[in-house]
């Protein structure tokens, strides 16, 4: 719709729902209806409360690493569906195979060999080709003899299930695989500075870029650590002063979640940074509370990098 609009010649205008919904709240009476939600709107574009939309690459990167991250999520609920499954067909296997269930190895041979009494009565000559690598202290003889003496039930909707289930998580490896390669070469189109940050992947990056946007929009690091959500809340009422309150968190979930994973990562490459780290904990600051700090001297970093157009000095 947005891009038909701009064929049309149209401006298109941004409005945060936080601020909409705090223009209803003024109203005397809690009612929401499409002509007041129209009004609001109309009332928050007078106020000039909206930001011009535009498509550019940085959109193109906020989509794509939103799509990977939902992709993750997406893969990470199928593999709790995994072990469910196999809770019931091999109870033994999980234990087995311990970390490397979710492995190339593992899914191999339940595409194959799906439930305890199908592992049970395989050919071993059979089971033997679907170990085509070296794994320590795992062979098809013990797996063998495990799926014999399973507690586990064979089902046939729960073998389908566990063979589709299986089938959509390779398809979504290979998808994400597709879409990594998509973003490194957007990204080696914009050339930022931001990736001679120590530890910044091209996945960081991107999303990191993609939430930002046009840095132009941001006069400020802090204006930028309050858009991340990075912000501590603050109340203050005569002479009342609440002191350190939590983190707003009213903000791009993904550029808090990047930016916190890019300081996680700054203080191991960068000397300035690690000494800066080990400095607080000698200190008695606990792991995440300076993690927090290195965040916020990751974002005057970041803030200075693109706005100047500069790369990042070791030791900066």
């Amino acid at each position: 719709m947005t891009r038909y609009l701009r064929h049309c010649g149209y401006t298109i205008g941004v409005l945060n729902p936080l601020i909409t919904n705090r223009l209803r709240e003024t109203q005397l009476r809690q009612t929401k209806t499409d002509k007041i939600d129209a009004r609001v709107t109309t009332q928050a574009l007078m106020l000039n409360l909206h930001q011009t939309f535009s498509e550019n690459t940085y959109d193109e990167l906020k989509k794509a690493s939103r799509m990977r991250i939902a992709w993750i999520h997406e893969r990470s609920k199928l593999k709790v569906d995994i072990v469910n499954f196999l809770d019931t067909l091999f109870p033994e296997y999980a234990e087995y195979f311990k970390n490397a269930i979710h492995s190339k190895l593992s899914y191999h041979i339940l595409l194959k060999y799906t439930s305890a009494q199908e592992i049970a009565s395989a050919r071993i000559d059979g089971l033997s080709n679907r170990f085509i690598t070296s794994h320590k202290n795992r062979n098809p003889f013990d797996l063998k003899a495990l799926a014999k003496s399973s507690i586990g039930s064979h089902s046939d909707i729960l073998v389908f299930q566990l063979k589709a289930t299986i089938e959509r998580i390779i398809f979504i490896n290979t998808q994400i695989k597709k879409l990594e390669a998509y973003i490194a070469a957007q990204l080696q189109l914009i050339d930022s500075p931001i990736l001679t940050i120590p530890g910044i992947s091209n996945i960081l990056a991107a999303t990191i870029l993609g939430e930002i946007g046009d840095i132009s929009k941001f006069s400020t690091p802090s204006k930028i650590i309050a858009f991340a959500g990075l912000n501590p809340r603050k109340y203050q009422s005569g002479q009342y002063d609440s002191g350190s309150l939590p983190l707003s968190k009213r903000g791009s979930r993904s550029l808090r979640y990047a930016l916190f994973q890019a300081a996680q990562m700054i203080w191991r490459f960068d000397p300035t940074f690690n000494n800066y780290y080990q400095r607080k904990k000698n200190a008695g600051k606990h792991h995440f509370v300076v993690i927090g700090h290195i965040t916020h001297k990751l974002v005057n970093v970041i803030f200075h990098l693109l706005t100047t157009n500069s790369s990042f000095v070791k030791g900066y």
